[in-house]
């Protein structure tokens, strides 16, 4: 997308999280929350996802989304909602969506605190009902952060990974 907002996910990101659920790909539901340009939906889908979910509030990310999809052929298996994560998960959830992997990079705050955005995100998940059991959900956030001392209760943190200045959680949800 124009301008600076947008944060880029590395290749090498990328590949560590399809390493790590390369098994769960096929056949899934992804979630892409703060999608950027859709690379991480986009991936899932070229690994054999049934469907991918986008979500930004960046009128510039939801128009490369929208244009990356149509070049790539893949409008029949993309949903794009534009606005508030948080909005948009609420509405997801009223729709009794549900997903098996999810993807949320939220931008990082420019202050060494906690991220009052990726810890909202992050409780409404826990309590929601869009992660499927045993859904893993993967989370890149600075590394000046540290989100492990949350009050979860569905989901359990497997592992933190550090990749430069960022973090990526993985999250799964207890199975039923």
């Amino acid at each position: 997308p124009k301008g600076d907002a947008t944060r880029p996910t590395t290749s090498q990101m990328r590949q560590a999280v399809f390493n790590i659920c390369q098994n769960q790909v096929e056949g899934s539901c992804f979630l892409d929350i703060c999608a950027g340009s859709g690379s991480m939906g986009i991936e899932a889908l070229s690994r054999g996802a049934k469907e991918a979910t986008f979500i930004d509030d960046s009128h510039f990310a939801i128009e490369a989304i929208r244009q990356n999809i149509k070049a790539l052929h893949l409008e029949d298996c993309s949903f794009v909602i534009a606005g508030d994560a948080m909005a948009a998960l609420k509405k997801l959830e009223k729709q009794q969506k549900v997903f098996d992997l999810c993807y949320f990079d939220p931008p990082y705050s420019q202050k060494k605190e906690h991220s009052t955005f990726s810890e909202a995100v992050l409780l409404f998940l826990d309590k929601s009902s869009l992660l499927a059991p045993e859904a893993n959900l993967y989370m890149e956030e600075s590394a000046h952060f540290a989100i492990e001392q949350l009050p979860l209760k569905s989901l359990t943190l497997k592992n933190k990974r550090r990749f430069g200045n960022s973090n990526l959680y993985c999250f799964t949800t207890l199975s039923l």
